[in-house]
């Protein structure tokens, strides 16, 4: 027997003698990574444990940078934990996850990552430690959140993370997200307020990334769906590849933002992840999968009812996941469909001042002929602009079939007074039609948006 086969059966020996191993799992849906673009250095051995050696891969991460914009590193989920030994073993493990060898996973994933040792902590600080790791590192997309724990005589106990992917695999697939991400980088201007690289960075997504709705029903089919690279090389993600996603391209245009877990009001049996982001120094959520109108309009209308909302608007729509601080042994749930859903520390998010609707919706005051008159300037711009989208707000108490039945007796009107004018000025664009519909009808704002067809007026 060699000597890696002896130390394999004596691990497991000494772990089931023990009765210490353990496994922890997420839901599909839940297991969270996302791409990066790495350089897979030669092999190494190292002494692992005094147990005889290990070889494994290095897994060197690198991105590409903005040149206008210097790219920051969130460890928000680093910085909230409660101990020194359970930093000590997120360093432990931060340093295993980049290192990835070509044992076999089992039923846990295809391959181990190098065995990393750590304190003595309880299960649900293992747990904990675990998933902030994972929330940290959205570019670790090869990592899909499973773990086993063990414990020798020589050197106590440890940790195993698990990959879906060989070192070869991630070496393609971090290469073509390295090119991915410059690409998009690329098209970000430099000069940009933090509002206005958030809005690019959400443009693009919704552009690029469509809503996998057969994953999200079955992700032992497509897990990629649950990180960047489903997103970002495959264009088809769920919650997960959007919120990781989100995350990666702000912080490297110098956006802090974080990943929330919860569910949606009208789906409580599945997990759900959004992100709150920083702007100009207060924090607000985000939530461009719910943003994305693929799947959910005929017409492809581009919505932002979720782009920086407070707490309160958000818990209209959202259910926050509680904090990790109600975890315990009692509460944990071990097992493959297990959806332990906790958030570390949230920051408030209070502030309305960075809303979109805020920012670019024109509010109507009164249903008369000034709020009319406000509507034909607005399609005006546009048909001059080329600008195909506005967006207007109501009072809250005006009722919707009041304000539809308004828009509709005057948007026709409208259109062919506009066209009746462009056509004496010889301008570039005629309004075809227009298309609208109620946007954030849950009552944090009174939201119509309105899509143009524009047509460009041919050449004399």
């Amino acid at each position: 027997m060699t000597r890696r086969k002896r130390l394999v059966l004596f691990v497991i020996i000494t772990a089931a003698l023990a009765a210490v191993l353990l496994c922890g799992y997420i839901a599909a849906d839940k297991l969270r990574g996302c791409s990066s673009c790495s350089e897979v250095m030669d092999t190494v051995s190292v002494e692992l444990f005094g147990e005889g050696e290990q070889e494994y891969v290095e897994l060197k991460v690198t991105l590409p940078r903005h040149s206008g914009y210097a790219p920051i590193e969130d460890k928000n989920g680093y910085e909230a934990l409660a101990t020194d030994d359970e930093r000590q073993a997120y360093l432990s493990m931060e340093q295993s996850l980049f290192r990835l060898t070509a044992e076999d996973g089992g039923d846990h994933g295809e391959y181990q990552l190098c065995r990393a040792l750590i304190p003595s902590l309880s299960s649900v600080q293992i747990f904990k430690v675990k998933e902030a790791l994972k929330s940290d590192h959205p570019e670790a997309f090869w990592f899909n959140g499973r773990y086993t724990l063990g414990r020798n005589g020589h050197d106590g106990l440890y940790v195993i993370l698990y990959s879906s992917l060989s070192a070869e695999e991630v070496e393609s697939a971090a290469g073509a997200i390295y090119r991915r991400v410059g690409t998009m980088l690329g098209e970000i201007p430099s000069g940009l307020n933090e509002y206005d690289r958030e809005l690019y960075v959400h443009d693009m997504i919704v552009r690029d990334v469509e809503y996998d709705h057969a994953a999200a029903e079955n992700m032992a089919i497509v897990p990629e769906a649950a990180t960047i690279y489903g997103a970002l090389i495959e264009g088809r993600a769920v919650c997960t590849g959007y919120a990781f996603t989100t995350k990666l391209l702000l912080n490297r245009v110098g956006i802090s933002c974080m990943t929330v877990d919860g569910t949606l009001k009208d789906d409580p049996d599945n997990g759900h992840i959004w992100n709150i982001v920083s702007i100009g120094g207060e924090w607000y959520h985000l939530d461009i999968t719910n943003n994305d109108p693929t799947g959910y309009s005929a017409d492809n209308i581009r919505s932002y009812n979720y782009f920086n909302l407070t707490d309160s608007a958000i818990k209209i729509t959202h259910d926050i996941a509680p904090n990790y601080v109600m975890l315990s042994e009692s509460t944990i749930e071990w097992g493959t469909d297990a959806i332990n859903a906790y958030n570390f520390t949230l920051p408030k998010c209070n502030s309305s001042e960075w809303n979109y609707y805020n920012r670019n919706a024109t509010r109507i005051s009164k249903l008369n002929d000034e709020g009319q008159e406000q509507i034909y300037s607005i399609m005006q711009q546009c048909s001059l602009s080329g600008k195909d989208m506005f967006y207007l707000i109501f009072d809250d108490e005006v009722e919707a079939d009041i304000i539809s039945e308004w828009v509709e007796s005057f948007v026709v009107n409208d259109i062919g007074r506009i066209n009746k004018e462009n056509d004496l000025n010889n301008t570039k664009y005629i309004i075809d039609k227009c298309k609208y519909g109620q946007g954030a009808s849950q009552k944090w704002c009174n939201v119509y948006i309105f899509k143009l067809v524009l047509l460009e007026r041919p050449a004399i």
